[in-house]
Protein backbone atom coordinates (compact mmCIF):
# COMPACT_ATOMS: atom_id res chain seq x y z
CA UNK A 1 0.00 0.00 0.00
CA UNK A 2 1.69 3.18 -0.93
CA UNK A 3 1.51 6.04 1.44
CA UNK A 4 1.55 9.78 0.94
CA UNK A 5 4.56 11.58 2.17
CA UNK A 6 4.48 12.66 5.79
CA UNK A 7 4.67 16.74 3.83
CA UNK A 8 1.39 15.64 1.81
CA UNK A 9 -0.55 14.16 4.87
CA UNK A 10 0.12 17.26 7.62
CA UNK A 11 -1.09 19.49 4.84
CA UNK A 12 -3.87 17.98 3.67
CA UNK A 13 -5.44 16.85 7.43
CA UNK A 14 -4.44 19.53 9.14
CA UNK A 15 -6.08 22.50 7.43
CA UNK A 16 -9.54 22.94 6.98
CA UNK A 17 -9.34 23.65 3.02
CA UNK A 18 -6.77 20.35 2.49
CA UNK A 19 -9.72 18.37 4.17
CA UNK A 20 -12.50 19.60 2.16
CA UNK A 21 -10.30 19.92 -1.07
CA UNK A 22 -9.58 16.02 -0.49
CA UNK A 23 -13.69 15.27 0.40
CA UNK A 24 -14.47 17.48 -2.36
CA UNK A 25 -12.32 15.22 -4.77
CA UNK A 26 -13.37 12.21 -3.70
CA UNK A 27 -17.30 12.92 -4.17
CA UNK A 28 -17.18 15.25 -7.69
CA UNK A 29 -15.33 11.74 -8.87
CA UNK A 30 -18.15 9.43 -7.98
CA UNK A 31 -20.84 8.17 -10.55
CA UNK A 32 -23.45 9.71 -8.48
CA UNK A 33 -22.10 13.15 -8.57
CA UNK A 34 -21.66 12.46 -12.50
CA UNK A 35 -25.33 10.95 -12.39
CA UNK A 36 -26.57 14.63 -10.61
CA UNK A 37 -24.83 16.73 -13.63
CA UNK A 38 -26.18 15.05 -16.25
CA UNK A 39 -29.53 15.29 -14.50
CA UNK A 40 -29.25 18.97 -14.14
CA UNK A 41 -28.63 19.07 -17.68
CA UNK A 42 -31.84 17.27 -18.61
CA UNK A 43 -34.23 19.37 -16.31
CA UNK A 44 -32.39 22.60 -17.93
CA UNK A 45 -33.20 21.65 -21.33
CA UNK A 46 -36.39 19.99 -20.34
CA UNK A 47 -37.07 23.47 -18.69
CA UNK A 48 -36.00 25.37 -22.13
CA UNK A 49 -39.59 25.49 -24.19
CA UNK A 50 -41.38 26.30 -20.96
CA UNK A 51 -38.66 29.98 -20.73
CA UNK A 52 -38.97 30.05 -24.27
CA UNK A 53 -34.86 29.54 -24.91
CA UNK A 54 -34.30 32.93 -23.17
CA UNK A 55 -31.40 34.66 -22.33
CA UNK A 56 -31.94 34.24 -18.69
CA UNK A 57 -31.93 30.39 -19.08
CA UNK A 58 -29.03 30.04 -20.65
CA UNK A 59 -27.39 32.35 -17.94
CA UNK A 60 -28.23 29.50 -15.19
CA UNK A 61 -26.62 27.37 -17.12
CA UNK A 62 -23.47 29.28 -18.18
CA UNK A 63 -23.37 30.57 -14.76
CA UNK A 64 -24.02 27.28 -12.76
CA UNK A 65 -21.50 25.71 -15.05
CA UNK A 66 -18.42 28.35 -14.35
CA UNK A 67 -18.86 28.06 -11.03
CA UNK A 68 -18.24 24.58 -10.75
CA UNK A 69 -15.38 24.27 -13.01
CA UNK A 70 -13.14 27.25 -11.12
CA UNK A 71 -13.93 25.53 -7.95
CA UNK A 72 -13.01 22.31 -8.84
CA UNK A 73 -10.21 24.01 -10.59
CA UNK A 74 -8.94 26.25 -7.64
CA UNK A 75 -9.26 23.10 -5.08
CA UNK A 76 -7.00 20.94 -7.22
CA UNK A 77 -4.36 23.39 -8.10
CA UNK A 78 -3.64 24.41 -5.04
CA UNK A 79 -3.78 20.90 -3.65
CA UNK A 80 -3.29 18.41 -6.58
CA UNK A 81 -2.07 15.35 -4.05
CA UNK A 82 -5.97 15.43 -2.79
CA UNK A 83 -7.37 14.82 -6.49
CA UNK A 84 -7.83 11.03 -7.15
CA UNK A 85 -5.46 8.96 -4.31
CA UNK A 86 -3.95 6.58 -6.08
CA UNK A 87 -4.10 7.79 -9.57
CA UNK A 88 -0.18 8.03 -9.56
CA UNK A 89 0.56 4.91 -8.48
CA UNK A 90 -2.48 3.60 -11.44
CA UNK A 91 -0.66 5.91 -14.06
CA UNK A 92 3.15 3.85 -13.52
CA UNK A 93 1.39 0.63 -13.41
CA UNK A 94 0.36 1.57 -17.11
CA UNK A 95 3.98 2.93 -17.74
CA UNK A 96 5.08 -0.20 -16.60
CA UNK A 97 3.09 -2.30 -19.42
CA UNK A 98 4.24 -0.58 -22.09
Amino acid sequence: MNKSPLEIQTRTSNDWFGQFAASASGWLGSKWAFAGAGLVIVIWAILGPIFYFSDTWQLVINTGTTIVTILNGLSHSKYPESRCPGNQSQAQRVDTFH
